[in-house]
């Protein structure tokens, strides 16, 4: 079985059941899976974004109907979400990582990639 927040979307064609499900960050997303998770009997659930991953790890809505989201733990998460927090759990457990710093551009913009906050 597979969800998207798309009609259009290719990968839910290729499953035996697909369904048509609120965005993450929605309030009825996690109410919508809760549906799904009961109607169809789902033993697993397989997140597909990092969005869907905070949302489904932040409650232990799906342990009591025996449904395991494969995922890491809510504070693994939240940990992995801000680059810079990352950074000094590393260094401070030990691991050897590169040097890095959060400058800041002259716009008042940052240099990472990717965006640093997340929760």
């Amino acid at each position: 079985m597979a969800t998207d927040v798309e009609n259009f979307s290719f990968g839910p064609s290729l499953a035996d059941a697909a369904y048509l499900v609120p965005r993450a960050d929605a309030p009825d997303y996690i109410p919508a899976i809760q549906e799904l998770v009961a109607r169809e009997q789902i033993r697993v659930i397989l997140p597909g974004t990092e969005l869907e991953v905070r949302e489904l790890v932040s409650g232990r809505a799906f342990e009591a109907r025996g449904c395991l989201v494969l995922a890491s733990s809510p504070d693994v998460v939240h940990l992995c979400s801000n680059k810079v927090r990352l950074y000094g759990w590393l260094q401070a457990n030990g691991f050897v990582v590169l040097r890095t710093a959060p400058h800041l551009r002259r716009d008042g913009t940052d240099w990472w990639q990717t965006p640093r906050f997340h929760w």
